[in-house]
């Protein structure tokens, strides 16, 4: 056996390796105030529970967007935690490229027992909104890389979930 694997565990490299997870966010967002009041103006009057907003957010690969949408989320659910139940629901469109996968994130972060297959899509969609219904909750869906999703099977999910 070789004696260098010995030193696996002996010491650390990196103090906190969190950072480098996909899913890591800092606390705070260096140089991006103005991507997120741009993002914010787009949902002026979300206060209100009649409210349904849409935006879309696009720029050069490694530009931040994945960043700055999961930290206006973040920050969305807390700021309106005594008037609205907001529930931010990100799904990697590249991870989850299919109506059905993205279906099925959705529904299953909406419960988590919900099963994985046996349902049709429109089938899930009246789950989604059921759920949400019964829930009293507000879905803030983000769907990142949607471009796959949309190249491989149109447009047709992203016009039922906006119905």
């Amino acid at each position: 056996m070789a004696g260098y694997l010995d030193r696996i565990g002996a010491g650390k490299i990196l103090m906190d390796p969190e950072p480098l997870s996909f899913d890591w966010l800092p606390n705070e967002l260096v140089g991006r105030d103005d991507a997120l009041g741009e993002i914010a103006s787009m949902f002026r009057g979300i206060e209100s529970p009649n409210f349904s907003g849409r935006a879309i957010v696009i720029g050069p690969v490694g530009s931040g967007k994945t960043a700055i949408v999961r930290r206006f989320s973040d920050d969305l659910q807390k700021h309106l935690s005594d008037t609205r139940r907001i529930l931010p629901v990100h799904i990697n469109c590249r991870n989850h490229p299919t109506t059905s996968q993205v279906l099925q994130r959705i529904a299953q972060n909406l419960d988590h027992r919900h099963p994985e297959r046996g349902f049709s899509p429109g089938e899930i969609i009246q789950s989604i909104r059921r759920n949400l219904q019964n829930s009293g909750k507000h879905m803030l869906l983000v769907l990142d890389e949607v471009s796959v999703l949309l190249l491989r099977e149109g447009d047709d999910l992203l016009y039922q979930l906006l119905r």
